[in-house]
């Protein structure tokens, strides 16, 4: 269609071979320009954009306001109360499922006991060990978010306020 308009500006019944060829390379010079500028873009945000902060308070929301992490659930109704942290609840061997999605490995504290939940957590105390060992520069270092949010706290029947802690640590690739 563009040859075609092209052509009646001209004012002529049809392009000569030259104006055809060089549309055609005018056509593939600004595709190359466009991906071009697109690749220098993704560069540059996979570069300078930091998202381990953001990515700490996606896992940590999940963790907090999903039905599958620790928010509370009426067991007879099934109604999940976001932000409700129930005490009692958690996986047996301490290891929450974040989604395929988490590129960092992450761990949940709660307050007044031992418990934590890991995701991942042979990565994560490998991670983290490094993180104690000073390697936090460049690539094959590690990077440690650090995020603690009162939250109600449902313990043994009654609700009190707490400081629940999420840690993410992520490899700096």
């Amino acid at each position: 269609m563009r040859l075609l308009t092209f052509a009646r500006f001209r004012g002529k019944k049809g392009m000569i071979g030259y104006e055809a060829v060089m549309t055609i390379v005018r056509t593939l010079m600004l595709v190359f320009t466009l991906i071009s500028l697109v690749m220098v873009a993704n560069f540059f945000i996979e570069r300078h954009v930091d998202t381990r902060f953001i990515e700490s308070h996606v896992a940590m929301n999940y963790a907090y306001y999903s039905s599958t992490g620790l928010a509370y659930q009426d067991p007879k109704i099934e109604r999940v109360y976001a932000g409700l942290i129930d005490s009692g609840k958690g996986p047996i061997d301490g290891s929450f499922d974040f989604g395929a999605s988490l590129a960092s490995r992450a761990v949940v504290s709660l307050p007044g006991s031992e418990r934590e939940f890991y995701y991942e957590e042979t990565l994560f105390k490998d991670w983290d060990f490094l993180y104690r060992a000073g390697l936090t520069k460049g690539v094959g270092g590690v990077s440690k978010v650090g995020v603690a949010r009162k939250l109600p706290l449902l313990e043994g029947g009654s609700i009190k306020t707490a400081d629940v802690k999420l840690e993410v640590v992520s490899r700096n690739d």
